[in-house]
């Protein structure tokens, strides 16, 4: 499986809003200081912009910021955007361009689990998180079942966070570890 598959569905995922916003692109800060933290933080692998903050366990480390990528201890691959809604407007406009967002993150799940050296495992579902967030996931793995490729989206008051992973199938419990980071990502500013 091509490890570009991540990029082209990310692209896709953000490139489709036909709406005229000004959606600045999102900076990633990397690491968090430990100051930002009114109380010491267990270590974790901290992944932060100016909208959201998503933690990794320790044994992960953040390896490449542009485009954000974690690795795992077992050499698995997460691959992480965001797009953020900034300025101003009334409610219905940000919701209006939120919802088109996170349709272009489903046609892009779809996209990606298009490819032929992949098989749906789990079609794409939609839940909510304990805080009510949307978390929308797509389950996909090589036609020989030797590797996963997992996608989640996760919808803010005003950004939508995508986190593919790409796994091979002795490290599959790496991918709850990945939805619960994703499931507890703490929104800033938002």
């Amino acid at each position: 499986m091509s490890r570009h598959l991540a990029i082209a569905a990310v692209a896709l995922a953000f490139s489709g809003c036909s709406r005229d916003v000004s959606v600045p692109a999102q900076e990633l800060v990397g690491p968090a200081q430990t100051q930002e933290f009114v109380s010491p933080a267990p270590k974790v692998a901290q992944l932060e912009t100016n909208s959201f903050r998503l933690s990794m366990p320790s044994d992960w480390a953040i390896t490449s910021l542009k485009p954000a990528i974690i690795t795992g201890p077992g050499g698995e691959r997460v691959e992480v955007s965001s797009f953020a809604i900034q300025g101003s407007g009334n409610h219905d406009d940000l919701e209006s361009v939120l919802q088109e967002v996170v349709q272009n993150s489903r046609e892009a799940m779809r996209a990606a689990a298009a490819d032929p050296q992949l098989r749906i495992a789990k079609d794409l579902t939609e839940s909510r998180t304990k805080s009510h967030d949307i978390l929308i996931e797509m389950h996909c793995e090589t036609m020989d079942a030797s590797t996963l490729f997992l996608q989640f989206a996760i919808v803010g008051p005003r950004t939508v966070v995508l986190a593919t992973i790409e796994v091979e199938k002795e490290h599959t419990p790496s991918v709850d570890v990945l939805r619960s980071a994703v499931e507890n990502i703490e929104w800033i500013n938002e």
